[in-house]
């Protein structure tokens, strides 16, 4: 179940003054009627259904893209025209990295899961997998310092903090490899 999603650098979704991500939230405020449309355990009440709306222009139909580009880019790598999607309202955001972090809650369990890729190079400089904790501790599944060791030894390649994972040079997150069938790898 969806929790939060978090995106900066992409399309209309620059960052916030503070330099944050935007965020969509299904976390319920205070509900004073209609509880049947929560969802709700002891750690956390949820929206079951949510709906977006807003002026003309002001990126409903983007938050859309970037779910659905972050889903493209954990199931099959970086799609085609990936290089011109970065937010263009600021010129300096064509070098800087895209983020995009969803929360979600998986079998009771709350995982928080992203990756930060600078669009126009095609490069993904970060990637993390982290469980929510009930005691408000992050336990950290797995970061790009600990899986960078394991792409030098696939495909012999320098050790850095940017790595491309697919010798066709296509940027895949580690994420999406785990999934990939053992054929490949043969």
């Amino acid at each position: 179940m969806l929790i939060r999603f978090n995106i900066k650098n992409f399309l209309s979704f620059s960052e916030r003054e503070d330099g944050k991500s935007e965020e969509f939230s299904m976390i319920a405020g205070k509900v004073r009627n209609k509880k049947e449309h929560i969802y709700s355990d002891d750690k956390i009440k949820l929206l079951k259904f949510a709906a977006v709306y807003g002026a003309n222009a002001s990126g409903k139909s983007n938050l859309v893209k970037a779910l659905e580009f972050m889903k493209q880019v954990v199931l099959f790598g970086l799609p085609e025209g990936y290089t011109d999607k970065y937010c263009k309202v600021i010129g300096e955001n064509k070098e800087k990295e895209s983020y995009f972090e969803l929360e979600l809650m998986l079998e009771n369990k709350y995982y928080a899961y992203g990756f930060e890729v600078i669009l126009n190079k095609g490069k993904i400089v970060s990637e993390w997998l982290i469980e929510l904790t009930s005691d408000n501790r992050e336990k950290v599944i797995f970061p790009i310092s600990l899986i960078s060791h394991y792409m030098h030894i696939l495909y012999l390649q320098p050790l850095t903090q940017e790595f491309y994972v697919n010798p066709s040079h296509k940027s895949y997150p580690l994420f999406s490899i785990c999934f990939w069938p053992v054929s490949y790898w043969m």
